[in-house]
């Protein structure tokens, strides 16, 4: 996280006209909207769900806290307004109270009964919550993923229609060879799949659609430029992944610094990526929401 808050500060400053003057939707083919969350003091957001029916919002952010909110949207689909209803210090197993402890939250899941999973770096660990955001339950724990940077553990989490869980690390320890998809299918947990490295993006978010497939939310970063994203989609099977489909991939500075990633479809049968970016509490950097239609 402080590596990140580092990063973030120096794009900040060399890019904030940038984000100001992002590229408007009507320019940008595949782009529904975007919605400015800065005014309602959500901050550091690194994770996000959003309901199948996208008018409700469950995010966590990177300093511990659940963020839940109600979205309304226009005729278009398109995001007019996030009321935000709770938000709630997540709590570590074991702790007693409502004392906020540092977990470094990265990424979330909610299954089809409600409950809400966290994934963490420093440690890497999977938590379980209830869908209140309390009585923690460790799921995963960090000796189940091998040697992991603490700044780039767990950062995605996604988890089926089945309740099989799924999690992946932004850098691992060993950060030269293939990405190890971790997963946990009711056997324990194990390397499901490897994803090939390819050039500087790094994944920082994950979530299965309501097709059953796995999307994948990269990042990559330049201190001249900014943050540029990419998104893939696969298929998965019995063997592991099928080869991934490269669904969107954005220029430098186009966006902030986009971590968290949620798939929904609407009522017309579209599929919707909706995306948060992580401020990581700077004045310079964007805290929106994303969103962008994909086509089957």
């Amino acid at each position: 996280m402080h590596r990140r808050l580092g990063i973030g500060i120096i794009a900040g400053l060399l890019l904030a006209t940038a984000y100001v003057n992002r590229t408007p939707a009507a320019d940008n083919p595949g782009l529904v909207g975007q919605f400015n969350l800065k005014s309602l003091g959500a901050e550091g957001l690194s994770a996000l769900w959003i309901a199948p029916d996208g008018l409700s919002l469950i995010a966590v952010s990177d300093r511990s806290f659940l963020i839940k909110g109600e979205i309304g949207r226009d005729a278009r689909g398109q995001i007019t307004s996030v009321t935000l209803t709770q938000t709630t210090p997540l709590l570590a197993p074991g702790r007693q109270g409502t004392e906020p402890v540092t977990i470094d939250s990265e990424g979330i899941a909610v299954s089809a009964q409600g409950d809400i999973y966290v994934s963490t770096e420093g440690p890497a660990r999977v938590l379980r919550y209830d869908s209140q955001g309390e009585n923690p339950v460790i799921v995963g724990r960090a000796r189940d993923f091998g040697p992991q940077l603490q700044n780039g553990a767990l950062e995605a989490l996604a988890i089926g229609p089945d309740g099989a869980i799924f999690t992946l690390a932004e850098t691992e320890s060993r950060a030269l060879g293939p990405f190890k998809l971790f997963a946990d299918t009711g056997l324990g947990w194990h390397i499901f799949a490897t994803l090939p490295r390819k050039d500087s993006f790094l994944p920082v978010s994950a979530d299965i659609g309501p097709d059953g497939k796995l999307y994948i939310l990269y990042r990559s970063f330049s201190v001249l430029k900014g943050f540029a994203t990419r998104l893939q989609r696969m298929k998965l099977t019995k063997s592991g992944l099928a080869p991934p489909e490269d669904l969107l991939e954005t220029g430098y500075g186009q966006h902030g610094n986009l971590e968290g990633l949620s798939i929904w479809q609407d009522a017309l049968g579209r599929l919707t990526a909706s995306m948060v970016t992580d401020d990581n509490g700077s004045f310079f950097q964007s805290a929106e929401i994303v969103e962008y239609r994909l086509d089957d």
